[in-house]
């Protein structure tokens, strides 16, 4: 790209407010690999918008509680500390992108249930499989949606409402062709400009790269990466799909060309315990309440 073409579209995405300045701090390298359940909670009664938007989805129909938590140490308790932090990085980009378009709300929403859904089903794995990126990767996931929403803003509203129903590679062709830069591409301008530490900057740009990067050896290393865009991929079909869908879904036999290059490299490195995860009743009962909207079992 060149600096006159950045400097355009810098222009362009001044319209959008900027995030809490918590949102850095909560993308830092330390908080992501350290933080605590109480530093969290620190962070977020330094918002008091934030800590009432962390209670009332604790306490909303969508978990099924028989007795209110009214503290939120305990809210972070029960929903655990990377769906804590997805909550509240939703939360506070949900302002950058407040919709006034009727034409464009439902592409906004299909984004938003995309966001959790991925990020849920990338916070449960990650503790079930043991991985100790777990904090990173549920940030990595609602990131990544940043630059396809922010993409939105930019393109002719006729165009931008038949967004979400393309796959990744069609979208990320229409986004160059109208914008001269793939949503990724756009994402890490925004998260640049808008001052979010560099590291995850990095590490959100490099998860798209899965769309076209075949993996050819086993790599450990790239673990996290590879399931993190997997989740945020899954989490696009799930939001579309029905809970009869979601109960026949079947990872390692997806045909979705979004995930074709990711799918031979997670069996590589994951194989049968990705599987047995994914049919865990607690993971089971968690995503089918975010697709149906309809609380889990009573806790």
């Amino acid at each position: 790209m060149t600096d006159e073409r950045r400097q355009s579209l810098i222009q362009r995405l001044e319209s959008l407010p900027r995030p809490p300045r918590a949102l850095q701090q909560l993308t830092s390298p330390s908080y992501l690999q350290k933080a605590s359940s109480a530093e969290i909670a620190e962070l977020v009664m330094s918002e008091p918008a934030l800590a009432a938007k962390v209670l009332a989805t604790v306490n909303s129909p969508l978990y099924g509680l028989r007795q209110p938590v009214g503290h939120l140490g305990q809210g972070i308790t029960f929903l655990g500390l990377n769906s804590v932090r997805s909550i509240c990085m939703q939360h506070m980009l949900n302002a950058s992108f407040a919709v006034a378009s009727p034409t464009l709300r439902p592409a906004f929403e299909h984004y938003w249930k995309a966001s959790a859904i991925g990020s849920e089903l990338c916070a449960k794995l990650a503790s079930k499989l043991g991985m100790p990126e777990g904090g990173v990767m549920v940030t990595q996931v609602v990131l990544s949606f940043l630059g396809p929403m922010a993409a939105l803003t930019l393109m002719p509203e006729d165009r931008s409402a038949s967004m979400p129903n393309m796959n990744l590679l069609e979208r990320t062709q229409a986004e160059q062709e109208m914008l001269g830069v793939s949503g990724a591409g756009l994402g890490e301008l925004l998260m640049t400009h808008w001052g979010l530490p560099g590291p995850i900057v990095q590490q959100v740009a490099r998860m798209d790269a899965c769309l076209e990067q075949p993996y050819l050896a086993v790599r450990p290393e790239a673990t996290a990466t590879a399931l993190s865009y997997w989740c945020a991929r899954v989490g696009e079909q799930l939001a579309r799909v029905t809970p009869a869908q979601w109960e026949a879904f079947e990872w390692d036999s997806d045909d979705s060309l979004d995930t074709a290059l990711v799918r031979p490299y997670l069996k590589a490195t994951l194989a049968e315990r990705l599987t047995t995860n994914l049919q865990d009743p607690v993971i089971a009962q968690s995503l089918t309440a975010l697709i149906t909207g309809q609380p889990q079992a009573s806790a």
